[in-house]
């Protein structure tokens, strides 16, 4: 998840100010793309917290098609800000200084927070948008 906030923080002021070309948009979701990917496939996580980060996965898939231009041209800045809400949502629940899916190689120490006490939707306030 480091990588993808890395990417996000450095491509998302330009998003706002509409300087991004569709292959920077392209690259970025890329990159987003294999992270996700990575996460999928290497991340071994006790059910509740492997539902959760699938809520998280499926957000970051939702940007990175949005990012890409799938969902038209005027929607890239849009997955931008999707992914980095999704990667602000990843803190609220999972605890990387503990082993969270970050280092998604083991069940054990998994760094998740839960979820008991959320209410609404799983997209807090974004920290970066």
């Amino acid at each position: 998840m480091t990588a993808i906030r890395q990417s996000t923080t450095q491509i998302l002021p330009a998003a706002h100010a509409g300087k991004v070309t569709a292959a920077d948009y392209n690259a970025f979701g890329d990159a987003v793309g294999k992270q996700v990917t990575f996460l999928v496939e290497n991340c071994k996580l006790p059910p509740e917290a492997d539902a959760q980060l699938h809520l998280i996965v499926a957000e970051l898939v939702e940007g990175v098609e949005a990012a890409q231009g799938k969902r038209g041209d005027a929607k890239r800045a849009a997955g931008v800000v999707q992914i980095a809400q999704a990667s602000n949502a990843y803190g609220k629940y999972f605890d990387t200084a503990a082993g969270g899916p970050s280092s998604c190689l083991t069940e054990s120490s998994t760094g998740f927070r839960g979820t008991e006490g959320r209410q609404g939707s799983n997209r807090p306030p974004s920290e970066f948008a």
